[in-house]
């Protein structure tokens, strides 16, 4: 069998198992399976797969059409230009929160000071510590600059610390319930959060590779989606400097809630961002000097 034919056939295998994305999972399996470029299976594509990679070829895509995540199979997940180990134990990122990425990318300063709340993966905070150096030198992390990243998750947080040395990130990583995680730490000038925000009823509802394979601590935003977004609004002005950015993904239709949230809590200059599909996916504040 060519590589081209394999391809062929693992599309035909997830269109039956009801993939909806078969196409580009049958070649971006194969792709992982070979490690090729687009170039090179427009190049080698005619060539026989050897008998081996044939094999893990089948395996994958027996996995795929179970409805395993695409990236729990490759365990990776490429997310602002960088490659991140993913698995079971954290929520795999998304493009979608690249929105709120380029989005805090525009608040970096030198000596800046970051949280990252249910960091999970970290692509958040590694991603804006890799920006962040790319704009002012690596010698800029010694003007103060600090990136943290906290999470509930002892196991999320392994998976993290392993894709910030990977990536050669300098992020400091805390274990502990959102704000007690940082409570010994100075204020910081912007805090991120990309917080389960799925309503609990609807979690049922959701695809098998979210509902069966992320975890359910990543997901899961209390009764109505808005828990953490309430305790996240309510404690930062007690971790924010003065004049401190609060950016925060959301659910399509959240704005408004959130917005009257920050509103209520002191906050100004509040703005949603949209992504590219033109939902609201973002929305960012500014804390109001204390009366």
């Amino acid at each position: 069998m060519t590589a081209q034919q394999a391809v062929r056939q693992g599309e035909s295998v997830l269109k039956n198992a009801g993939i909806e994305d078969a196409a580009a999972d049958a070649w971006l399996l194969l792709s992982y399976v070979m490690n090729w470029t687009r170039t090179e299976y427009l190049l080698r594509g005619g060539d026989p797969l050897p008998a081996m990679e044939e094999e893990t070829y089948r395996q994958a895509l027996a996995r795929r059409a179970e409805h395993i995540p695409l990236q729990h199979i490759t365990g990776r997940q490429d997310f602002m230009g960088f490659t991140f180990q993913v698995d079971e134990r954290v929520l795999i990122p998304r493009w979608d929160t690249e929105v709120l990425v380029q989005e805090a990318s525009c608040f970096l300063k030198p000596g800046i000071r970051v949280l990252d709340l249910c960091t999970g993966s970290g692509c958040i905070a590694v991603s804006l510590e890799k920006l962040y150096v790319q704009k002012y030198g690596r010698n800029a992390m010694a003007q103060q600059a600090c990136f943290a990243a906290a999470d509930l998750s002892a196991d999320a947080l392994e998976v993290a610390a392993g894709n910030a040395k990977r990536l050669e990130a300098d992020v400091l990583f805390l274990q502990g319930d959102l704000y007690e995680a940082a409570a010994q730490m100075p204020p910081f000038d912007m805090i991120v959060s990309n917080p389960p925000y799925i309503p609990a009823s609807v979690i049922p509802t959701l695809s098998e590779e979210v509902r069966l394979h992320d975890p359910h601590i990543a997901l899961d935003g209390g009764e109505d989606g808005l828990d953490f977004y309430r305790r996240i609004v309510s404690g930062a002005r007690e971790h924010l400097r003065q004049d401190g950015v609060l950016l925060l993904e959301i659910g399509a239709d959240q704005a408004a809630a959130v917005t009257e949230m920050l509103r209520v809590s002191g906050f100004d200059e509040i703005k949603t961002v949209q992504d590219l599909a033109g939902l609201d996916r973002v929305v960012r504040a500014r804390i109001s000097p204390a009366e």
